[in-house]
């Protein structure tokens, strides 16, 4: 396994097109570099583990005086652009098992009725993958 600290040293480097395992933290990755290796530069990845890029919030949910403790709800926002993206991976025509970390029902169910859903197995895990530096094999 070969750590980086960015996942554009794997997709601006040719040398790194033989990987066939990577690991994404998309909450931590620019857009540019996640658009690139999921739809851009193709790869042979043939496993992806991919943390969606998730935005938590709470909302009072009309009572003005609730706190998170008291009352309200929390929301869950995907980036609806990584998610479509990830939901073709279009530059991984390898790819066959594809994880994907902390996604929201609402993006797990599109995930499944997606065209990566029909070439790839889909695992999903709760939380997020650990911050740091990517882990490639």
């Amino acid at each position: 396994m070969r750590l980086r600290d960015d996942v554009a040293t794997v997709t601006a480097d040719p040398s790194w097109a033989t990987v066939d395992e990577l690991q994404v933290c998309g909450y931590r990755t620019r857009a540019d570099v996640w658009r690139d290796l999921l739809l851009g530069t193709p790869r042979a990845f043939r496993r992806l583990h991919f943390a969606l890029h998730v935005d938590e919030d709470w909302d009072q949910d009309g009572d003005i005086t609730a706190t998170p403790q008291s009352g309200g709800v929390w929301t869950t926002t995907v980036d609806a652009a990584q998610l479509a993206a990830l939901a073709t991976c279009a530059a991984l025509p390898a790819l066959r098992t594809l994880v994907v970390h902390g996604a929201p029902a609402d993006a797990i169910a599109r995930l499944r009725a997606s065209p990566i859903a029909a070439r790839a197995t889909l695992t999903f895990v709760d939380g997020q993958l650990p911050a740091g530096k990517l882990a490639i094999s």
